[in-house]
């Protein structure tokens, strides 16, 4: 037998074996691509401050960079075919940038805040400006690079995948999305840290480079495999596309991306705000996604067509579901929110490959064009849900106004060139059904009917805040969360360090919940700022306090809406006493960026020779206050701590560069203003006296070092690459130490 012959004989077997390896390929790939969002969205968060337009500035750079690359992607493997340069080749060169990527992204967010803090006069609009150009630059050419993978692996799929090739690499990159979403969560980054993570992603993305090179190599050497440069040549371009087509993967985009925004504040009242909250909406919505995809893949297979038509009518009652199922009077239930994502994730599983496969019939730039015209859509509806329609609307309205460009696309038909009918009536009905039942029986937790009165509800770019109650029964609910009541521990977070303090004339309070630490700072005189993430948070202020307004006409008094950590970063200021109260659970995201050694080191820079810094951490024991109490030992030379004031719940730490005056009961009344006394008695049992109070305050400090972890203990000093307090399934479930 010849040796061409037993190249025909053997090529099915050979492509199989190529496919396959690419398929596998594309799995890493997404893995790696959702694992890059996670950690550099915390880095982000890190470096420029936990604020809506950061996160704003990441998704969309992520997803503006693969519309990019979609578009730009088939047309630069088809000019490199031309010059006989395998498309493969490309692949690896965009996962071999990737993995630069990895490591350049860090370093370009640390040099940008480094920058950013030699602008002696940076205001907050400019301080915005210049960091979402620091993060474009960081994070663009990378994210373009992962873009251009689908078009570029599709033009050299071309002549033997044929119709089907878009969909068969979005299935391998949507389970590569989903395992690297639940790993990045659930592991890798409790296990490695950050840096580790992203470093293990950088050294699959150099693996995939090196076997894409091998693959252009060997299937170079198969000549039934060669690629036919003539057919990589676009048959037809994105105009020749019925609109409807164009609208239906524009909208679909759009409302999907602006609901993921919705459910994950909607859901909060299930699934809490751990890190965990989002990595399981996000895993329910890809797997939803990937069964869909997998169940037209395999009706493609069985030679069975997809009704368009039927599918966009489903689409419209689907994605009302979660607005239905959410309803908080329905119960707190995890599994109920998530399972109501997947019929709506499944009928896109199936719309977005299917339409792209039919309508570029394998050709890479047609189908790159297309699929960003879905990023694209991808790209606006969280900009508007995040900055119109949760403001303005809440929960409930912003997810049915999202709902209503898929209703439109369900009522005028979708692709009667594919043989779709109308609509059916049956999924009309359904839709109006649970139109209506949305509209008038449902409900958000933002709705201020469910809550005792008086209430009001304020909404803002951060966050559904809802004050409510009098007296003793007042509550501050923040996305869901009860945050705080009118405790004396709120109290005690300005007093004690004050009277320890002595003199104290700038003080700093972050994280404003109700306004009482702000409030309790202001009747010691000086100059008092309160910085909180939300302005519908410190809005709230005269729903507690009557007193309110007369405080903050005061100009020694003010407050800051931003990020603290960001604040302390950019501000010049410096303080005699700073207070931080992360919002609880101890566990919330984000919450270790106001635990780390490195805010610390921060607070530092802005704190005066003899300053004092307040932490309070809502626990008594366990290895999250182990590490917390190392990162403070690790940044200060000297911490005391107090038991909390309620049953001895939760810890005062005081932190400082110098020692750290100890306090009698009668010298912190002395040193109490006459305010104070009054507002500290106000709950108290009636006859109950302030000398007994100050004793009890007092009387609770304990032994820092009796909080620190053993030596030999794996429990690390909490810091921004290890987030020990919001990683912690591993370690609950004694599987890592």
């Amino acid at each position: 037998m010849s040796k061409t012959t037993t190249l025909e004989v053997a090529a099915p077997r050979l492509i199989d074996f190529y496919l396959v390896s690419i398929g596998f390929g594309f799995f890493a790939s997404g893995f790696c691509s959702l694992l890059y969002q996670i950690v550099w969205t915390r880095l982000a968060f890190a470096a420029f401050g936990i604020i809506t337009p950061v996160l704003s500035v990441v998704v969309s750079v992520f997803m503006l960079g693969l519309g990019i690359g979609s578009i730009w992607g088939g047309r630069w493997a088809a000019s490199a075919a031309r010059r006989g340069v395998s498309p493969l080749v490309f692949w690896a060169g965009a996962e071999a940038l990737t993995a630069i990527g990895a490591f350049l992204v860090p370093a370009l967010f640390k040099a940008g805040q480094d920058f950013l803090l030699r602008l002696d006069s940076a205001a907050s609009a400019p301080y915005l400006l210049i960091s979402a150009l620091v993060m474009t630059g960081a994070m663009l050419p990378w994210c373009i690079a992962m873009g251009t993978t689908v078009p570029v692996v599709m033009a050299q799929l071309r002549r033997r995948a044929t119709e089907q090739s878009f969909s068969m690499l979005y299935f391998a990159n949507l389970t590569g999305a989903l395992v690297g979403t639940l790993a990045t969560a659930i592991a890798l980054i409790e296990i490695f840290g950050l840096d580790g993570t992203y470093r293990l992603a950088a050294l699959i993305n150099l693996l995939i480079a090196l076997m894409a090179f091998i693959l252009a190599y060997r299937w170079g050497q198969t000549t039934h495999c060669q690629s036919d440069v003539s057919s990589l040549a676009p048959t037809r371009s994105l105009r020749t596309v019925p609109l409807r087509v164009r609208m239906i993967l524009f909208s679909t985009g759009l409302s999907c991306l602006g609901l993921e925004i919705c459910w994950t504040r909607d859901f909060t009242i299930d699934l809490k705000t751990t890190i965990y909250a989002f990595a399981e909406i996000l895993a329910t919505y890809l797997i939803g996604t990937a069964i869909g995809t997998q169940l037209y893949r395999s009706a493609i297979q069985r030679g069975q067509n997809v009704a368009m038509s039927r599918l966009l009518g489903l689409t419209f009652p689907a994605a009302l579901l979660p607005v239905v199922l959410a309803d908080p009077r329905l119960g707190l239930s995890i599994g109920l929110p998530l399972l109501s994502l997947l019929p709506f994730s499944m009928v896109l599983g199936v719309i977005t490959p299917s339409l792209i496969d039919r309508h570029a019939a394998g050709d890479p730039v047609l189908a790159g064009a297309l699929y960003a015209l879905n990023i694209a859509g991808g790209i606006i509806g969280p900009l508007m849900a995040a900055y119109i329609l949760l403001p303005f609307l809440g929960i409930r309205w912003a997810m049915i106004v999202l709902t209503l460009p898929l209703a439109i696309l369900g009522l005028v038909g979708a692709d009667r060139e594919a043989g779709g009918g109308r609509i059916d009536r049956l999924a009309l009905v359904v839709g109006v059904g649970v139109l209506l039942v949305s509209v008038l029986f449902s409900r958000a937790y933002d709705d201020a009917g469910l809550y005792p009165k008086p209430v009001q509800v304020r909404r803002d770019v951060v966050a559904s805040v809802v004050a409510s109650g009098r007296g003793r029964a007042a509550m501050l609910t923040v996305n869901a969360i009860p945050i705080t009541t009118k405790t004396i521990e709120t109290q005690i977070m300005a007093d004690l360090p004050m009277a320890i303090q002595g003199h104290a004339n700038h003080v700093l309070d972050i994280c404003f919940g109700m306004g009482t630490t702000f409030r309790t700072l202001t009747f010691w005189g000086g100059h008092v700022t309160a910085v909180d993430l939300s302005a519908a948070v410190t809005r709230s202020f005269g729903f507690f306090y009557p007193d309110a307004a007369k405080i903050l006409a005061n100009s020694d008094n003010r407050i800051v809406v931003d990020d603290g950590r960001r604040f302390l970063t950019r501000t010049h200021q410096r303080f005699d006493v700073i207070t931080i109260d992360p919002p609880p659970p101890i566990a919330a995201a984000g919450s270790s960026l106001l635990y780390s050694v490195q805010f610390y080191a921060i607070a530092k820079r802005r704190m005066t020779p003899d300053a004092l810094l307040q932490q309070w951490v809502p626990a008594n024991t366990g290895p999250i206050v182990q590490s917390i109490a190392l990162a403070l030992h690790r940044s200060f030379p000297y911490v005391v701590a107090y038991r909390g004031y309620h049953q001895q719940f939760g810890i005062h730490f005081i932190a400082s560069m110098h020692p750290i005056p100890m306090l009698t009961p009668a010298a912190f009344v002395a040193r109490l203003p006459a305010r104070a006394k009054q507002d500290i008695l106000r709950w108290r049992t009636p006859g109950t006296t302030i000398q007994q109070v100050a004793t009890r305050i007092i009387g609770s400090r304990i032994s820092f070092r009796a909080l620190l972890p053993k030596p030999a203990s794996p429990i690390p000093a909490l810091s921004d690459q290890r987030p020990f307090n919001e990683y912690f399934l591993l370690r609950r479930l004694g599987i890592y130490p």
